[in-house]
């Protein structure tokens, strides 16, 4: 068994075939800084977490793509090409729909829950030497906007556990001393959960070589070998052939290119977000704090170090970028954490997260007999990725699996 990629998705999936028994390659990048499972905000967020942002009509793109300050951006050039039928962003107008139905939400929660739940037993059970922050607190600097999410909230949408508690400020300042005074209120996820994404990355690469066996295998892939409708080798940049009896893709963004050589549209866009992580910070974060006016997740790591995470941006260079976006991250951070400012930035991080148009994975077969993706979990890779992984699993050995219909990649691509 050969699985393409060592993100969360990766890591994951390998993780459940290893207990299945499968013997597993891994094939992936040995640069990991700049990506998305390594830089991202940590959130295991069973009732938090949302797939994509609410970017409804083209018209809010238009806004976007001229916003200064919106945490989410759309470039003006990349919504120009994407102005033609089913390019990406016309797909994600068009699902938009869907993606604020109730059927869709109970998807979205349940996989959530699912993955959540099946995460922390991974930690837990394997004694995995991760640290796990409970509870997620939403803070808002904005009356208005508060009172909006509150209104939201208290409408019926079927969270997977308890419903998250409304707080006033004194309750919040109460409840996490660092935060600001000028907060006017808060909700508080006491059902989710938060880690340093690079510590766990890098516990669960260890376990999985050491107790299961996984063999990693370091390079980048120029293109899956195909022959009779079955995939029959993995071709390295390197030269490197690798062959096994079943692939499975979870390269994230980088799945589109690789699966488009072998005549597979696979609708997935990158979506950039950025991390800044400051010095140790003598101070203690009780629990993760998720700016609501900004976007913007912090949390604290083992060490002490801050890490702040925000944006949702499409069509951008991260590299040119990379400074501007960080030092407004810092600067919000500190609206919301006034000690954030006086501490130095020790990494500048940035990401693309595999975004699909209707904000759920693609997960399962793709046309060729010895082929499944596990793809497009956007910003809920840590949240969902056990409960995809575990599907894979269910898709070979034939087990019914109630998420098979609703994340199988055929509703969307052509082949």
């Amino acid at each position: 068994m050969i699985v393409v990629g060592g993100g969360i998705a990766g890591l994951l999936t390998s993780y459940f075939l290893s207990s299945k028994g499968y013997s597993v390659q891994v094939i992936t990048e040995s640069e990991t800084s700049n990506t998305a499972s390594w830089m991202n905000a940590g959130y295991i967020a069973a009732s938090f977490g949302d797939p994509t942002p609410a970017i409804e009509g083209f018209l809010n793109i238009v806004r976007l793509a001229l916003s200064k300050y919106s945490p989410v951006k759309v470039h003006v050039i990349y919504f120009l090409r994407n102005l033609l039928p089913n390019s990406w962003l016309w797909m994600f107008v068009k699902n938009s729909q869907k993606r604020n139905s109730p059927e869709h939400f109970k998807i979205v929660s349940n996989l959530c829950s699912k993955g959540a739940q099946l995460l922390q037993q991974i930690i837990d059970s394997n004694r995995l030497e991760v640290f796990l922050g409970k509870t997620i607190l939403e803070v808002f600097l904005n009356e208005k906007m508060f009172k909006e999410y509150v209104k939201h909230l208290q409408k019926d949408v079927g969270y997977p556990k308890s419903r998250p508690l409304i707080l006033t400020s004194s309750e919040c300042l109460e409840l996490e001393p660092m935060i600001s005074e000028t907060v006017v209120g808060g909700v508080l996820f006491e059902d989710d959960a938060y880690v340093d994404p690079a510590e766990l990355m890098v516990k669960l690469k260890d376990f999985l070589e050491n107790a299961l066996g996984v063999i990693f295998k370091y390079g980048r892939v120029d293109s899956l070998e195909t022959k009779n409708k079955s995939v029959i080798s993995v071709r390295l940049r390197n030269g490197q052939v690798l062959t096994a009896s079943h692939y499975v893709i979870c390269c994230g963004v980088g799945a589109a290119p690789l699966l488009s050589r072998l005549g597979i549209r696979l609708p997935l866009t990158p979506a950039l977000g950025y991390t800044v992580i400051t010095e140790p910070h003598q101070e203690k974060l009780g629990r993760a704090v998720y700016g609501g006016e900004f976007g913007l997740a912090m949390s604290q790591t083992r060490e002490g170090r801050i890490r702040m995470s925000g944006y949702f941006e499409l069509g951008a260079s991260p590299h040119s970028v990379l400074d501007k976006r960080c030092q407004a991250i810092k600067e919000n951070a500190s609206l919301y954490l006034p000690s954030v400012r006086k501490l130095f930035v020790a990494a500048k991080r940035f990401g693309a997260r595999p975004c699909t148009p209707d904000g759920l994975p693609y997960v399962g077969e793709v046309g060729l007999e010895n082929l499944t993706v596990n793809v497009g979990h956007c910003r809920l890779g840590l949240t969902t990725g056990a409960a995809t992984a575990g599907l894979i699993c269910d898709i070979l050995e034939g087990v019914k699996n109630p998420f098979s219909e609703a994340l199988n990649p055929m509703r969307m691509f052509k082949v």
